[in-house]
């Protein structure tokens, strides 16, 4: 649906991640040492699609808000195969659904995660992906092979935050013990 300018070099866009996920806000953070979360830009709609950001109830949002990502062009679909139930949810009129959040700048779309990889816990928004980074840089974990992901908690009606590492095989001469908290 977008690529960038040919020629261009990369275009990141680097955020405050707390504010964007208490906020939903796309605020530019400091510099590259800080704990901003670094974007790249996707680029602009390919000729003939028009894409947009939209809140829940559907209105578009101006740059620097995320929310779920629509398009229309000859790329849409036309919905799913003998299943008009989920083909009612992928479109808002004659806007589809692409299953993804971002935000945009100046046209640019930037993509900041898929809406059913969201976990909203305690009113927070989560991003699984930034804790499997984490998860993975720990000692003892195998990178990128970890999993984090929410479950459905209707007491609290919120999400339960869970999560599945791989560790890494044991070395020689190692008592296959663990140790620690």
């Amino acid at each position: 649906l977008t690529f960038p300018p040919l020629g261009r070099g990369p275009v990141i866009d680097r955020i405050d991640r707390q504010r964007l996920a208490r906020t939903g806000e796309a605020e530019r953070s400091g510099a590259d040492g800080d704990s901003g979360l670094a974007l790249p830009s996707c680029g602009y709609p390919l000729g003939g699609h028009q894409v947009r950001i939209v809140d829940d109830q559907g209105r578009e949002l101006p740059d620097r808000r995320q929310g779920r990502i629509q398009f229309q062009g000859p790329s849409s679909s036309i919905g799913y195969l003998r299943n008009a139930e989920a083909t009612a949810a992928l479109f808002d009129g004659d806007w589809l659904n692409s299953g993804d959040l971002g935000y945009t700048v100046d046209g640019e779309i930037y993509i900041t995660g898929r809406t059913k990889d969201l976990i909203i816990r305690g009113g927070r928004n989560i991003y699984p992906a930034e804790l499997e980074d984490a998860v993975g840089d720990l000692d003892g974990v195998q990178k990128g092979n970890v999993a984090v992901f929410g479950s459905p908690n209707s007491a609290t009606c919120t999400e339960r935050l869970g999560g599945l590492a791989e560790t890494q095989a044991p070395r020689k001469g190692d008592s296959g013990t663990a140790s620690g908290p």
